[in-house]
Formats: C-alpha cells, structure tokens, sequence
C-alpha cells in the first residue's frame, strides 16, 4: 500500500506572534459579511493595517469564539509538517499521522498561524504553501470538537483561513499537513 503522506519537514518551531494575545484580537472582534456571497470578511489589528484576511463564518465560530481567551504569553511549538501524495480524505489521513496529531490549544495555534501569516504577508515564500494548495491543522475547537483549519493563498497574493468539521473532506494532492510534536519530559538524573 502507498502511503498517503510524505514528510516535508519535521520538528519546525513555529512561533507565536507575540502581538497579539487572542485569537479575536488577531482575526478581529467584529466579523462583515458580505451579503452576496455570506463570505466573512475579519479585520486584521497588524502593523500593516488596512483590510484583514477573509476567513469563513465556521473559522470564526468553531475556532476563534472558543479560542477568544487571552493566552497569557506568546507558545511556540514544534511541528512535523507531510505532503498529501494523492487526494483523500480526512479519515485516511488522520491514520498516517501521529496518534496526537491535533493541536489541543486554539488559542495558542492561533498565534503561532498569527505569526504565519504576517511572516508571508501577501503570499511571501515559506513554510505555509503559496501556490493554491491547502495548508490544514487538525485543532480542537468549540464543544471539544477536531476541526480542520485550513489556509490557502489565492491570487499568490490573498490569504484565506477557514476551517471544516473533521470528517468527510477531501483534500487534494499537494495540500500540506501539520501536526503538533509533542515531547516527552525526561527524568533528572541525579
């Protein structure tokens, strides 16, 4: 049987935007939606100002509603990051990753996509995909549900963030998926 992920990269850290302390505060506290289309449009509180990133309404209120907490200081954290070889579902992915593939902490994640994002502010290269291609983070969101966040950049130049009920989505080839490595303390030897 072929595997399904190839990795790309691991134990990457990922690093926290040490401006912004909540979820809401970086993607916004007031979400616009555009009645043509129900796409959400959230303002961005950076040092670029102006127009924020479009997220969608289940991004909004499956992951930063319950991630709106102040974090109390910036976490960065170690990720291995695969790309999908094939298109497949969730389901299927989720058995090649690690048993604790999902990021237990939104809020945190958040930041660490905070700094993501205005590191590759208008479709930059670097760790995030900017080709059309989906970057997705299994996280745990609102009720204690896994949702799967994902980022693309459109037009190389426009960032979207929007997030799915895990289950049955499928995700093209190329997409790349990242997964948090959790590291086990060692004992002091005394």
């Amino acid at each position: 049987m072929t595997p399904i992920l190839q990795i790309v990269a691991s134990g990457i850290e990922l690093l926290a935007a040490e401006q912004y302390f909540s979820a809401a505060r970086f993607f916004s506290t007031t979400p616009k939606s555009d009645p043509t289309t129900g796409q959400v449009f959230l303002g961005q509180l950076n040092k670029f100002g102006g127009f924020g990133y479009p997220v969608s309404r289940g991004f909004w209120e499956m992951v930063v509603v319950p991630a709106a907490a102040p974090i109390e200081s910036p976490v960065s954290q170690s990720v291995n990051c695969y790309e999908l070889q094939h298109d497949d579902y969730d389901r299927k992915i989720r058995k090649e990753l690690l048993p604790d593939h999902v990021f237990g902490d939104a809020g945190a994640l958040c930041s660490n996509l905070a700094a993501l994002l205005l590191k590759q502010d208008e479709g930059k290269d670097g760790l995030l995909l900017n080709d059309g291609s989906n970057n997705l983070f299994y996280v745990v969101g609102v009720q204690q549900r896994i949702v799967v966040i994902g980022i693309r950049c459109r037009r190389g130049k426009e960032w979207y963030v929007g997030a799915w009920p895990r289950g049955a989505n499928l995700w093209r080839q190329g997409s790349r998926i990242f997964e948090p490595v959790h590291t086990v303390a060692q004992p002091a030897h005394i």
